[in-house]
């Protein structure tokens, strides 16, 4: 009898717990379910970006000089032709001053170098030249005579040479005086080359005299254009060196946003692309459309707010409008859109699986879970596209990790989003 009893027992808690296994098993399954409706898809890139001007202009010291006066200060505006700095040109003077008393002393010497000899000197030997010119004319006259008389031989052979040479030495005098007139005229004459030198010092000093005139009028700094000084480098009495930043200027009416994307994002922009722009403020966001005017050809190294380093490359936004006023220094929330599509169907990335080396979803038929072959598109930051496998109207499963959740496995739904 006891152990009849004990058979019993054991067989009734068997089927007890029979009974409980099938209706546990059997009792559907709460899950997070979403239903398929078409939608508009698309991918965004989103970074912040700064206000800055478009129009930015770093004056630089033309002249090794001492700052006179500063006329200007840090943020306060001005108009194109304005006096920014003026420079202390007393030193330059002091040097123009030399340079053409060092012109006037070169024209003296080239003026000594072509001196020719006075004019009693030459009037002195033209005198000896028309002196020499008449004894030779005289000896050539005695000459013809004694000649004459030896041929009807009225005088002597010695008569008659002597008349010769008489002749002849007249007429090497009259030579020697009218040299005597080229030598005293070459006396004076100056060396080969003398022209030369002296066009060669004078366009040295011309040039140097040129450069002075030239600095002394960039002596007074005007604005190249209107805008606001935002950056002031130097002061008063300082003396500058060619090539010293001294002031930059923004023109505040022509401005655009810098952002700067990671390299690996930076293929989805292009030029023209429209960009949506917005600026936090104590009531709402307001919005602000422009577009990416241009891409830098090369990236920059960065360090990110972790601490790492990143290259990223400069996005410049030409501002199309705003329906309020931007400085300079303002910080905006810049959203790329790189991707768009209508009447998409997309499901949370968290909902696909891979099944039998395939990508799955878990959908809802007739009460129980089913897998289903899908085939993935486009991708987001949250959602992906799907291309096959799906239709509006299906139920998908959200989470594919929950607890229970197997092929048949009844189900009840509860509709999200």
């Amino acid at each position: 009898m006891k152990k009849t009893a004990k058979r019993i027992l054991w067989a009734v808690m068997i089927l007890i717990l029979l009974i409980g296994s099938y209706f546990y098993y059997s009792k559907p399954i709460e899950v997070i379910c979403l239903e398929i409706v078409p939608k508009t898809v698309t991918k965004n890139i989103h970074e912040k970006g700064k206000v800055v001007t478009a129009d930015e202009v770093t004056l630089f010291s033309p002249l090794s000089a001492e700052i006179n006066k500063i006329h200007i200060k840090e943020n306060q505006s001005v108009k194109k032709g304005d006096i920014l700095i003026s420079y202390n040109t007393q030193e330059m003077l002091y040097q123009l001053e030399q340079l053409k008393a060092q012109l006037e002393s070169i024209k003296g010497q080239e003026a000594q170098s072509y001196q020719s000899p006075s004019s009693a000197q030459i009037a002195q030997q033209n005198l000896m030249i028309e002196q020499a010119k008449l004894q030779k004319e005289a000896s050539e006259e005695e000459f013809k005579k004694a000649q004459s008389l030896y041929e009807d031989g009225a005088i002597s052979k010695t008569a008659y040479e002597e008349a010769k040479r008489a002749a002849e030495t007249a007429a090497n005098l009259l030579l020697q005086q009218e040299q005597a007139l080229q030598i005293l005229k070459d006396q004076y004459k100056a060396p080969q080359g003398t022209a030369q030198y002296f066009k060669g010092q004078k366009e040295v000093i011309r040039a140097q005299i040129d450069l002075l005139e030239y600095q002394m009028s960039k002596a007074e700094m005007t604005a190249p254009m209107d805008g606001i000084i935002s950056e002031l480098n130097v002061k008063e009495k300082m003396i500058t060196a060619p090539g010293t930043p001294l002031l930059t200027m923004i023109d505040p009416k022509k401005l655009e946003v810098e952002v700067y994307l990671l390299t690996e994002d930076i293929l989805d922009i292009k030029e023209n692309m429209p960009v949506e722009m917005y600026l936090e403020t104590n009531k709402e966001d307001v919005m602000i459309k422009g577009i990416v005017k241009e891409i830098a050809p090369y990236a920059q190294q960065s360090i990110s707010a972790l601490g790492l380093e990143e290259e990223r490359i400069k996005v410049s936004i030409e501002i199309n409008n705003s329906p309020i006023p931007l400085k300079p220094g303002y910080a905006l929330q810049v959203n790329f859109t790189t991707f768009k599509e209508d009447n998409c169907i997309s499901v949370p990335k968290t909902a696909l699986f891979t099944y039998q080396d395939q990508d799955a979803l878990w959908i809802i038929k007739n009460g129980r879970a089913q897998i289903q072959i899908v085939e993935k598109g486009l991708e987001t930051d949250q959602e992906i596209i799907i291309k096959n496998g799906l239709n509006p109207g299906d139920t998908i499963i959200i989470d594919p990790q929950t607890k229970g959740l197997k092929e048949n496995k009844k189900v009840y739904p509860v509709i999200t989003g």
